[in-house]
């Protein structure tokens, strides 16, 4: 039987981490404020490769905030929090104007056929001037509709599925390029594809990360390849690291991957110096 002590410990301990994590998220929450109102955050940009070229034919859009002098924060910290205290609205349509605005000009320096891939939040999607939102900021950055990839989680289309269809339409209608996030980690993945305007399937990097570990983890990730390509969808792996990975994408007919292996996140100006030529091998 355990030592009562011992259990007391613990549960204190638990406490404490529970204590400390408010605390922060509290003192995150505070400084967002203050950031949103003063666009505090710089954008980074990943490369997105052809499998078989290994030349650029993307770039995913990524905020970063460095908070504190000597701290850069992760946005899988500080993007829940912007969404629980009310605040993604404000932050993503930041986001989306400003990678727009930037990209527009890495084209105009490049004049390179590149599209541009920007998450889009849940509230961002069901907010009612969404699609105007998505329209006005490419126009203020003269970018054509038809550079422009959103991406959406499944969870993003949770609330309100058919309410989110009508926006995807809306926008895919007018050239807009429609990608499906983290693909495969929910439950409704099929009708996803079968009723969403998809244009590409994201394979959410958990999957490459394991793939050879298991033949049913191969099983599922081809069967995620049959039926995008059946259905006439493009596929992009995520979190590719090793040549391997790069390799699995080859041999299995994935059109694009991204990840370390061909490419860190970085701003734009020095994605400009390092891509001269377009090809990352």
């Amino acid at each position: 039987m355990q030592n009562p002590d011992t259990i007391h410990e613990s549960f204190s301990a638990l406490d404490n981490d529970y204590e400390r994590l408010s605390l922060r998220a509290i003192e995150i929450e505070n400084h967002l404020h203050q950031a949103i109102n003063q666009h505090a955050f710089t954008m980074v940009y990943q490369p997105i490769v052809e499998s078989y070229s290994e030349t650029m034919v993307a770039l995913e859009a990524l905020v970063r905030w460095r908070w504190k002098p000597n701290e850069f924060l992760s946005p899988s910290e500080f993007i829940p929090i912007a969404e629980a205290a009310g605040l993604i609205l404000p932050l993503s349509q930041w986001i989306l104007k400003t990678a727009c605005i930037e990209f527009a000009a890495f084209q105009d320096e490049h004049q390179a056929p590149l599209y541009l891939s920007v998450n889009i939040s849940p509230s961002e999607l069901m907010a009612n001037d969404f699609v105007e939102q998505v329209i006005n900021a490419c126009d203020i950055a003269k970018l054509s509709y038809n550079r422009i990839q959103l991406e959406i989680t499944e969870h993003a289309l949770l609330n309100d599925f058919d309410g989110a269809v009508i926006q995807l339409r809306r926008l895919h209608d007018k050239g807009v390029r429609i990608a499906i996030d983290d693909f495969g980690t929910g439950h409704s993945s099929l009708q996803y594809l079968h009723k969403l305007p998809v244009d590409v399937v994201k394979i959410d990097q958990t999957f490459i990360r394991n793939i050879h570990q298991s033949a049913e983890l191969n099983a599922d990730i081809q069967g995620i390849i049959a039926l995008s390509h059946e259905l006439g969808k493009l596929i992009t792996a995520e979190g590719i690291e090793t040549f391997e990975q790069a390799e699995f994408l080859r041999k299995e007919n994935i059109n694009t991957g991204q990840g370390w292996y061909y490419g860190k996140p970085m701003d734009i100006k020095t994605l400009l110096l390092k891509t001269s030529d377009l090809h990352f091998m």
